[in-house]
């Protein structure tokens, strides 16, 4: 039997008048890391605490949000999660749980799900959607739904696209597949429908994203900025123009520790494939 969403002990918060900004989270470590999206875990605690505070003068709500199930997710995440009595969503590549050391297993994933954490689907084995086959699609969204629907009795309706790139035949075999909600890498509007879902975009967050970012977007209401939309733009030229496994070297080669301006503006997009294939996996 599958139940609806529970808040388990998590304090409820007041409902906001706010348009909400989704953060989009990987890895969270004590020690420091190269990665370009392991955030030090103290730093988190300080994301969370102004996540909990009501700015008087805020334009928009923060939300968190985690990809692909890394087990930091679990060790070092929940704790500080707990602690500030806030809640996430927690996005899972249901192939990879409870299979790979680097993820969470399905009994600390069941543990999140009943403190009151969602927990929703990350594809199958994190294919890029737009180049897989009709079978290799209906894989990536009908197997996980099912999988974590069984394996911890909670609906699964929510789906962070890999890599956030989607079309419209990705969307509606989204819908056919069950899901009403797709969360992407767009940088705006905050939400909108689309093919019969509701879409949302997300913030990425990297390793040197401070607390004083987090509060500049919720004072701004998350309207990014000429230069973000800029770089956001380049970065899809150079996807079209190197196309996907040269861009996805290139993006490892970045995203794993070397540094330089090039590397904020081609690497800070969702790896469009697992984590694992990067070499960066947890060691």
């Amino acid at each position: 039997m599958v139940s609806k969403r529970v808040r388990g002990d998590l304090e409820e918060r007041p409902e906001m008048s706010l348009p909400v900004l989704y953060l989009n989270y990987h890895e969270i470590r004590v020690e420091k890391s190269p990665y370009l999206y392991s955030l030090p875990a103290d730093e988190f605690d300080a994301h969370l605490r102004l996540v909990r505070a009501a700015a008087v003068d805020a334009r928009a709500a923060l939300r968190i949000t985690f990809d692909d199930g890394h087990r930091t997710q679990y060790e070092t995440a929940f704790p500080v999660l707990t602690r500030h009595k806030t809640s996430a969503i927690f996005f899972v590549t249901a192939g990879f749980t409870g299979v790979s050391a680097n993820h969470m297993t399905w009994s600390q994933l069941r543990e999140l799900a009943d403190a009151g954490h969602e927990i929703q689907a990350h594809g199958w084995v994190h294919r890029v959607l737009p180049t897989c086959t009709d079978a290799e699609l209906d894989e990536e969204l009908r197997r996980p739904k099912e999988t974590i629907e069984d394996r911890l009795g909670r609906a699964v309706d929510a789906l962070s696209i890999p890599g956030g790139r989607f079309d419209a035949r990705v969307l509606e075999a989204c819908r056919n597949a069950g899901y009403l909600r797709a969360f992407t890498s767009e940088l705006w509007p905050p939400a909108w429908e689309q093919n019969g879902l509701e879409m949302f975009s997300r913030r990425g967050i990297l390793r040197r994203t401070s607390a004083s970012t987090l509060s500049g977007w919720m004072r701004s209401g998350g309207s990014p900025t000429v230069g973000a939309r800029v770089l956001r733009q380049m970065k899809a030229g150079v996807r079209r123009t190197l196309g996907d496994e040269r861009y996805h070297r290139l993006w490892c080669l970045l995203a794993n520790g070397n540094s330089g301006p090039i590397s904020q503006a081609v690497a800070a997009a969702d790896c469009a494939w697992p984590h694992d294939e990067c070499g960066n996996g947890l060691r």
